[in-house]
């Protein structure tokens, strides 16, 4: 991977600890080549694009719907955002923990 990086081929670690593995065998300039956080996503972080999640604490769906509002508000020029928040109101699930899902206590009160 290291002659590939050498060579001017996008080469990146995915999570799997590749570098630091090849490091542990020997190979001094294992960390040559980025890991895929800092290469790709940390960069759109940066400008405030990414893989953004957000959480309503009181699990309720319009809490969620509240947040896409606000956003679309703050952020009113960036057409892209606004169609994939429409998109993503159709399609993706809210999901729903309590307090004691959050704690590592799965048992519901009776």
């Amino acid at each position: 991977m290291v002659s590939f990086w050498n060579k001017g081929v996008p080469t990146l670690d995915y999570g799997n600890n590749i570098r630091q593995v090849a490091l542990d065998e020997g190979l001094e300039t294992a960390f040559s080549f980025p890991g895929f956080v800092p290469a790709y996503i940390r960069p759109l972080f940066c400008k405030g694009i990414g893989p953004f999640r957000w959480c309503a604490l009181s699990g309720d769906p319009e809490d969620i719907y509240k947040t896409d509002a606000k956003v679309k508000e703050l952020i009113p020029d960036d057409k892209h955002l606004h169609k994939w928040l429409d998109m993503a109101q159709g399609k993706n699930k809210v999901s729903r923990f309590t307090s004691k899902n959050l704690l590592g206590r799965s048992r519901p009160e009776r």
